[in-house]
């Protein structure tokens, strides 16, 4: 019937910290503790990396809560092999809910909106979609269409002339900057791209840099049909081999 989210959690009681040498030993110093000097304004940095840092924050005491729910998540996303409408509901289910936690963790409680959306919450994202990734992504379903797609961009590439089929002028494909439009496309293969925005901001950055090739003066209107070819073209022009399973 897939993992809910736990009852106690809504609404969520406001979080006490146990107090004890062991928690107290783990944590870094009250960020407002910190004497105003140098050194001081140093140690408050790191305080606050170390409540952004996902990965070192779930393992506090007071986020057990949050520890239980995404073990137990996991082994439901694990179960639904196969059923690709069903883990997508888990994994959204997951990453709505383990927010709605945080939320009631004093560490998150204390931070500014900007923290949360620049810092604090990519961090998360970043952890729950490497946890999430080898139960989604590396299905052999999607596997196998991984390899069909890249079989087929590899064969579009031989036969796909720029300057008929896509109707690009030379000073265009063979632009210098055409190998950094795919290297940013190929990012999003990287081990260090790993959510959806990460992605995206790939696939953005790609786009930007296609739009600069044809409109170098920034004056504005470019036929859409020009930024779609000379896209195509970066697209099969890029190693990507698991475009697929990344990107479903």
């Amino acid at each position: 019937s897939g993992s809910s989210p736990p009852a106690a959690g809504y609404p969520l009681p406001p979080l006490q910290l146990p107090q004890n040498s062991t928690t107290a030993s783990m944590l870094p110093p009250p960020t407002d503790s910190l004497p105003s000097t140098p050194s001081g304004e140093s140690l408050r940095v790191v305080a606050r990396e170390a409540d952004y840092n996902f990965q070192v924050l779930i393992q506090r005491p007071e986020c057990s809560l949050v520890r239980n729910y995404l073990e137990d998540s996991l082994q439901t996303i694990a179960g639904l092999s196969g059923n690709e409408a069903q883990q997508t509901k888990e994994v959204k289910t997951l990453l709505d809910t383990v927010e709605h936690i945080m939320q009631g963790i004093p560490f998150w409680i204390s931070m500014t909106q900007e923290e949360l959306v620049t810092k604090a919450r990519p961090k998360m994202l970043r952890y729950l979609f490497t946890e999430v990734q080898p139960f989604v992504f590396v299905r052999r379903d999607l596997v196998l269409k991984d390899v069909e797609l890249y079989n087929h961009i590899q064969k579009l590439r031989k036969v796909v002339s720029p300057d008929v089929f896509l109707e690009l002028k030379p000073e265009h494909h063979e632009h210098s900057l055409i190998n950094q439009a795919i290297k940013e496309l190929e990012a999003m293969e990287a081990a260090s791209c790993v959510t959806p925005t990460e992605k995206l901001q790939c696939v953005g950055t790609a786009c930007h840099i296609v739009e600069s090739i044809l409109d170098p003066t920034h004056q504005g209107g470019i036929e859409p049909d020009k930024v779609l070819s000379l896209f195509l073209y970066v697209l099969l022009h890029s190693d990507l081999h698991h475009i697929f399973s990344t990107n479903a």
